[in-house]
């Protein structure tokens, strides 16, 4: 048995597939950066102080609602995410210092 195929036939599963490869390079791009947005609110749950929201706002200009939305859906805009994850950090940092600090006390 034959089977006649034109090239309309092949131009369209060609762009079918060409389509196909694109949303998985995005669905892969996206569990990418769900790992990392994930590591992310791991250090946030953490380490975030109790005041954030303006410490937050120093950094990017949203409003305090949506700076909460973010941290407490844990998805949303990657810039309040990187903020978030920013005054984390700093207050890890100082965590760690105040620790380093008390420590040199109880050595005298």
């Amino acid at each position: 048995m034959f089977v006649i195929i034109n090239d309309k036939n092949i131009n369209t599963m060609t762009k079918v597939l060409k389509k196909n490869a694109r949303q998985n390079s995005h669905l892969q791009k996206s569990i990418g950066i769900d790992i990392h947005i994930k590591k992310a609110f791991e250090i946030i749950e953490e380490f975030l102080p109790d005041n954030y929201v303006h410490l937050v706002q120093n950094k990017v200009s949203f409003s305090p609602g949506t700076i909460r939305n973010v941290k407490f859906k844990k998805k949303g805009n990657v810039i309040i995410i990187n903020a978030l994850l920013e005054v984390s950090l700093e207050n890890m940092e100082a965590i760690e210092k105040l620790k380093c600090l008390t420590n040199k006390g109880d050595i005298q």
